[in-house]
């Protein structure tokens, strides 16, 4: 005779839901992340990832609740359970040490909030659980809107903050250097900054070639500002600080000219696409305004919007940009800043954006 014992309906349901989270697992790719798979970054909305072992009767209450959870922010949440036993990769990629363990992620595959085994010793219940969930689709007050920054933009987007950097710690790790003996952090008043010491040298095609540019943030959508002054004397009208945006390469980007005089090469915004830079701003030859004209710091903010393809140089005044361009070679990269052919520094950089995903 076959043994079997009746279930419950609160067993069944359980048994069913989860059946079909793991189901669903299968059918993830993961993609490129800091130690983390962004996983339902095409659908633009959150991770929760459960390890957990299969059958283990101590993690029934949690896996219980994860999964009503699951259906409940079934529209603002990809939820995943993952056995430890058959994903030890996933194991050593999110650092599990103990089980349950539960991971939020936002959109953008960046861990907000993480579980361990000694905050379920005395369950508080779904509850917590789900007010870290609100409170990650809350607002964030350093969250900046595109359509602030361009009025013109279709449909309203949120960015999150990548980075904000103010150099006041003693490396500058972030960020890659070129030429590394050019920079330095250093003083300037009461604050520390990054400094351009010297320019680089000119290389095959005519473009910027001394630049930092921020590591492992290749993004598309961005708003990007912080301060910028020339040590350039002023009675040199060329001096120049740069704003380099979607870097692919030495000889692939864009970038943001700003300077004391306006013409083809100044004051302008350009790509160097395999070649010598090109103008692409929409402002003619002579007529965009000048405003780095001194040796004081200057307020800076560029953006790039993957739907109009527009992009805004704004400098001191942040309402109205100087620099307006339409263009789509380019559509994501690194980015930082640099000079063309002078010295600098930089200061209190933040940079909100939408991380590029390989397809």
């Amino acid at each position: 005779m076959n043994n079997f014992r009746i279930l419950s309906f609160k067993q069944l349901f359980l048994f069913l839901i989860i059946t079909l989270s793991c189901q669903t697992t299968r059918a993830v790719k993961y993609g490129k992340g800091e130690n983390f798979p962004i996983l339902a970054y095409p659908q633009g909305i959150g991770t929760l990832l459960f390890f957990h072992i299969e059958n283990d009767p101590s993690n029934e209450k949690i896996r219980f609740d994860v999964a009503l959870i699951s259906e409940q922010y079934s529209q603002k949440l990809r939820t995943v359970f993952i056995d430890i036993n058959k994903k030890p990769h996933l194991v050593t990629r999110h650092r599990i040490q103990e089980t349950p363990t539960l991971i939020l992620f936002d959109k953008l595959g960046t861990e907000f909030y993480r579980w361990v085994p000694s905050d379920f010793q005395s369950y508080f219940g779904r509850k917590e659980i789900e007010r870290k969930i609100d409170k990650l689709y809350q607002p964030n007050k350093e969250s900046l809107k595109i359509e602030e920054i361009n009025t013109k933009s279709a449909k309203l987007e949120l960015l999150p903050l990548l980075v904000s950097d103010d150099f006041e710690q003693e490396n500058f790790d972030n960020w890659l250097i070129h030429p590394s003996e050019n920079w330095i952090l250093k003083r300037d008043n009461d604050s520390k900054v990054l400094a351009l010491q010297e320019p680089g040298k000119q290389g095959k095609v005519r473009a910027p070639t001394a630049y930092a540019l921020l590591k492992d943030f290749d993004v598309t959508d961005f708003v990007f500002t912080g301060k910028i002054k020339s040590y350039q004397d002023p009675n040199i009208l060329a001096r120049d600080m740069v704003v380099i945006f979607h870097y692919q390469g030495p000889t692939h980007f864009y970038y943001v000219h700003f300077s004391a005089k306006s013409d083809d090469k100044h004051n302008i915004i350009s790509i160097v696409n395999g070649k010598d830079r090109e103008k692409i701003n929409h402002e003619p030859s002579g007529a965009s305004q000048v405003r780095l004209t001194d040796t004081e710091f200057h307020k800076f903010k560029v953006s790039y919007d993957s739907k109009t393809h527009k992009m805004l140089a704004y400098l001191d005044d942040m309402a109205e940009p100087i620099l307006t361009a339409t263009d789509s070679t380019l559509t994501h990269g690194l980015i930082g800043l640099g000079s063309f052919d002078d010295t600098g520094c930089v200061d209190y950089v933040k940079l909100w954006g939408r991380r590029y995903i390989t397809k």
